[in-house]
């Protein structure tokens, strides 16, 4: 029997050429469409909705990283990388993807739907080429748009909440801090 894992995909840090580059993921199994509901109920009751993480207010922000750390099927499915001074991109978020699915696969025949926020159609036979590459089997590879989907628009997030750690802000560090403690970030 193969184990199917959906990885959703987001990352940050282009912008500071190759200062920082964060890639953030979360890793579903069967329970993905539950957990897109359970977010967009989070999104709601926080007053957060579909906003990106860069566009919502920090109240806002604060009060919806702060649910998601505090829900149990959370635990052990976010993950992130932070890069500094490098322009590898591509093999960062590939090795990352790869990475994250490693932790969290319980089977020897996994195989990965992956999720990446923005990949352009032209990129996803090298994406998933690079990915085969080092060892992930993918059943499928797609581009998404983070407005469309509950779990990018978490992984959104959590990349924007590592970027404001990293800058020092202390609300981040504080939200941080929780998700380590609470086993639900976990750094790669």
């Amino acid at each position: 029997m193969t184990q199917k894992l959906y990885c959703y995909v987001d990352e940050t840090g282009q912008d500071t050429k190759g200062e920082i580059f964060i890639v953030s993921i979360v890793v579903t199994k069967d329970n993905r469409y539950e957990i897109e509901k359970l977010l967009e109920k989070i999104e709601t009751e926080t007053g957060k909705l579909k906003t990106k993480w860069s566009k919502s207010k920090r109240e806002l922000q604060s009060a919806y990283i702060e649910r998601v750390f505090d829900t149990v099927v959370f635990k052990n499915s976010i993950f992130y990388s932070l890069t500094k001074n490098s322009k590898t991109y591509k093999d960062t978020m590939l090795v990352t993807i790869a990475t994250a699915v490693n932790m969290v696969k319980t089977k020897e025949k996994t195989k990965a739907s992956v999720f990446i926020d923005g990949l352009e159609r032209k990129e996803i036979l090298m994406v998933k080429t690079g990915l085969r590459r080092i060892g992930l089997n993918t059943e499928k590879v797609r581009g998404i748009k983070d407005e469309s989907n509950a779990i990018i628009r978490l992984a959104d997030a959590i990349a924007g909440l590592v970027r404001k750690k990293v800058k020092g802000a202390p609300y981040a560090e504080k939200l941080y801090l929780i998700g380590i403690k609470k086993e639900v970030l976990r750094p790669l």
